[in-house]
């Protein structure tokens, strides 16, 4: 026997020792064909190609290489956005491509409405939509499904049952977020402030309403309210994001100073736990510290997994003029400076930033901002800190949201 065939029959043993008999299939005998020819010395080299093909299937019901994780696949950029632009009068929906902006196609808004918000699920291909039309007290809110195709052409907008009225108190909404799975839209509500005059000549704004977070079941129809504190002038409700997979909701209060408390105004995120009893905002959440070195939050939204705040912050004294950062949910702490923004204080530098979307994994960011001379906003996405420039609205539009 020769050295070769005493390491193969070795080696063989070895792996079928290693196997268990669950990994086994049965094996099928074929049916003997019959060779007019053979070539003598094809018989050996034969029986070695099938010893290695029976090494090598017992390796792979063995072990085999290590499946993709599924991080890596939701760390990949979303193919396609979609954004809202409007000039206060009209207003346009258009489906870009993520990797250069590119024009995929317009949908046009309902005839009367006006869109406004746009929010995303985690598929990269459900979209949902706010659309406004009358005014005043007559103002209505709709919300709309659009479902985009492998290829990003849209279906049909499909219309839901939720509507917000104005009413006497002249309510409006002021952010939408459709959660990860699609199956929830959470909707912040607010009424319109008004200025009024105090004492010693000092005013501060008063809002006659509660502001309130509603969260729909998109499957069943079921609406969940939880409303603000009845203070007077705050809080303004915004920024909604999802966390742990649609389990808690994020949002931002902007506390306006009032006539009671003028030295608690800012921005502050706060976490709500949709599956705790309950009805009254504050009693239902948490406040999300975060560590801005005395730089004021402009917008900000938490990852799915709740673990990690991206916020644009700024300016302040200890920092740049308009800074992205990343902090950690859980102590507040800066973990990284994302993106600075054009130029470094002197000269067109960003003055202000908006955080439109981000994808699961929080590396892909949406953003869009000013400069101090520029005659239209920047829009662009921040992939791992490095910026990439996308098109701008047409002149005359202001891009109100975007969503991936």
């Amino acid at each position: 026997m020769t050295d070769i065939e005493n390491r193969l029959r070795d080696e063989l043993r070895a792996e079928a020792q290693r196997a268990q008999p669950h990994m086994l299939r049965e094996l099928r005998v074929p049916r003997r064909r019959r060779v007019a020819l053979a070539t003598p010395w094809l018989a050996p080299v034969a029986a070695v190609i099938a010893v290695i093909a029976v090494i090598t299937g017992v390796r792979l019901m063995v072990g085999g290489p290590p499946a993709r994780p599924a991080a890596a696949a939701q760390a990949e950029m979303p193919q396609f956005y979609v954004a809202v632009q409007s000039n206060g009068q009209t207003s346009s929906l258009m489906i870009r491509r993520s990797a250069n902006g590119a024009v995929v196609m317009r949908v046009a808004a309902p005839s009367g409405e006006q869109f406004q918000q746009v929010t995303a699920a985690s598929d990269g291909r459900t979209f949902m939509l706010s659309a406004v039309s009358g005014s005043r007290a007559n103002r209505v809110f709709r919300f709309y499904r659009l479902r985009l195709a492998a290829d990003g052409r849209p279906g049909p907008l499909t219309a839901l049952p939720l509507r917000v009225r104005s009413g006497s108190d002249l309510y409006y909404v002021s952010g939408i977020a459709l959660s990860p799975g699609g199956r929830e839209l959470a909707v912040a509500e607010e009424g319109e402030t008004f200025e009024t005059p105090g004492k010693q000549g000092l005013s501060g704004l008063v809002m006659p309403s509660r502001a309130r977070i509603e969260v729909a079941s998109l499957r069943t129809g079921e609406l969940r309210t939880w409303t603000a504190p009845p203070q007077a002038g705050f809080p303004l409700l915004s920024g909604l994001s999802w966390a742990d997979h649609g389990r808690r909701l994020a949002y931002l209060s902007d506390t306006l100073p009032g006539l009671l408390q003028p030295q608690d105004a800012g921005v502050r995120m706060h976490l709500l736990d949709t599956a705790r009893p309950g009805r009254e905002l504050a009693g239902s959440s948490t406040l999300v510290p975060l560590r801005t070195a005395g730089a004021v939050i402009g917008s900000a939204l938490i990852t799915d997994n709740g673990s990690r705040v991206i916020a644009w912050i700024g300016p302040s004294p200890l920092s740049a003029p308009v800074v992205l950062g990343e902090f950690s949910a859980r102590t507040g702490q800066l973990l990284r400076v994302l993106y600075r923004g054009p130029g470094n204080g002197v000269g067109d530098y960003l003055t202000n930033g908006y955080l439109l979307a981000a994808d699961l994994s929080g590396r892909h960011v949406l953003v869009s901002g000013a400069t101090v001379r520029g005659s239209a906003p920047l829009v662009g996405r921040v992939d791992n800190g490095r910026f990439t420039a996308l098109p701008v609205p047409s002149p005359g539009f202001q891009l109100v949201e975007a969503a991936w």
